[in-house]
C-alpha cells in the first residue's frame, strides 16, 4: 500500500513535469516567432529598395545574393535556389509585389521540411482542381458537339 503511495507521488510528479516542459516548449516556440518575425520585417526594409512598402521580383532577386540573407534562409531550412519559386508563393494575392505581411506570412509558412498536413493538402487540391476540370472538359465538348448540330 505505502508503494502505490510512493509510485502515485512520482507519477504525479513527472506529470507535472511534462505539463511544465510543453509550456516551456510553447513559450519557446513563441519567442523563437517573434524573433524571425522581427528578423524578417527587418529583412523586408532592407530589400524593399524603392520603399515603396512593397517589394518586387527584382528586389527580392538582387537580394538573393546576399549571404546573410541566404545564410539565414539555410538556417530556416527554406532553399534559396530559385528565387522566382519563393517569390511566387509568397505573394499571396498575386499581384506581383509582396507586401511586408506577405513577405512575413510567406517566410514563415516555408520554414522548415514539408509537414504531412501540407502533402495530403495539395494532394486534395490536385484532387479538386482535377474534378473541376473533367466537369468543364465534359461541359465544352457538350457544348461543341450543340455547335456542330
Amino acid at each position: 500500500c505505502m508503494f502505490n503511495v510512493i509510485t502515485g507521488f512520482f507519477c504525479n510528479d513527472a506529470i507535472d513535469m511534462a505539463s511544465a516542459d510543453k509550456d516551456e516548449v510553447v513559450a519557446e516556440q513563441l519567442r523563437n516567432k517573434e524573433k524571425y518575425v522581427e528578423f524578417f520585417k527587418s529583412m523586408f526594409e532592407t530589400m524593399d529598395l524603392d520603399h515603396s512598402g512593397n517589394m518586387s521580383f527584382n528586389e527580392l532577386e538582387a537580394f538573393m545574393e546576399n549571404p546573410r540573407f541566404q545564410a539565414y534562409l539555410a538556417h530556416l531550412k527554406i532553399d534559396v535556389m530559385n528565387a522566382w519559386t519563393i517569390f511566387r508563393l509568397i505573394d499571396k494575392d498575386s499581384s506581383g509585389v509582396v507586401s511586408l505581411d506577405e513577405f512575413v506570412a510567406g517566410l514563415l509558412r516555408l520554414r522548415g521540411a514539408a509537414k504531412t498536413i501540407d502533402i495530403r493538402t495539395v494532394h486534395h487540391d490536385l484532387g479538386r482542381t482535377g474534378k473541376v476540370l473533367t466537369q468543364f472538359m465534359e461541359f465544352v465538348e457538350f457544348r461543341l458537339g450543340d455547335i456542330e448540330n
